[in-house]
C-alpha cells in the first residue's frame, strides 16, 4: 500500500512539475513606480486628476500633463501632453507616453464632492508597451 501511495504521488508531482515549468510565465511590461511630492509639483494650477493605488500615486495628471515615473531617478520621470489628457480618466481613450500604452475604465459607483469641486472612483487601468499588457485596479479621484 506504501507503495502505492508513494508511486501515485511521484506520478502526481511527474504530471504536473513539467506542464508547470514548460509553461511561459507572461511577460508584462513593468510597472509604474509611485510618483514623489517633489514629482507632482509643477508649478501650475487648475483641474487635476490623481491614479492611485492605496497611497501611492502613479499618474498625475494637471493641465495638459501627464506625469508619470517608470524608473527611479530623473530620467525616469516621465511628463508627457497627450491629445485630450484631461479626459483620459473618463474617456477611456488610451494616451502614450514614455513608451507605454496607457487606458482607463470606470467601474462601480462615483463620489461627487460638490463644495470641493471634486469626484472620485475605482478604475482599471491597462499598460501595454506594445508586446505585452498589464490590468491593475487603482483609484482615482480628480478636483478642480
Amino acid at each position: 500500500m506504501r507503495r502505492f501511495l508513494i508511486a501515485a504521488a511521484a506520478l502526481i508531482v511527474g504530471a504536473v512539475g513539467p506542464a508547470t515549468s514548460a509553461t511561459k510565465r507572461a511577460v508584462l511590461p513593468p510597472p509604474l513606480l509611485p510618483l514623489s511630492e517633489k514629482d507632482m509639483m509643477t508649478g501650475e494650477s487648475g483641474c487635476e486628476t490623481s491614479i492611485s493605488q492605496g497611497n501611492d500615486t502613479f499618474i498625475y495628471i494637471i493641465n495638459q500633463n501627464f506625469i508619470m515615473r517608470t524608473a527611479p531617478g530623473a530620467k525616469g520621470l516621465q511628463v508627457c501632453h497627450p491629445d485630450d489628457v484631461q479626459n483620459f480618466d473618463s474617456s477611456g481613450k488610451p494616451a502614450v507616453c514614455g513608451g507605454r500604452t496607457l487606458s482607463m475604465r470606470h467601474v462601480g459607483k462615483t463620489t461627487g464632492h460638490e463644495e470641493a469641486d471634486s469626484v472620485e472612483g475605482s478604475g482599471i487601468l491597462t499598460m501595454s508597451d506594445g508586446k505585452n499588457s498589464r490590468q491593475v485596479k487603482v483609484s482615482w479621484g480628480t478636483a478642480c
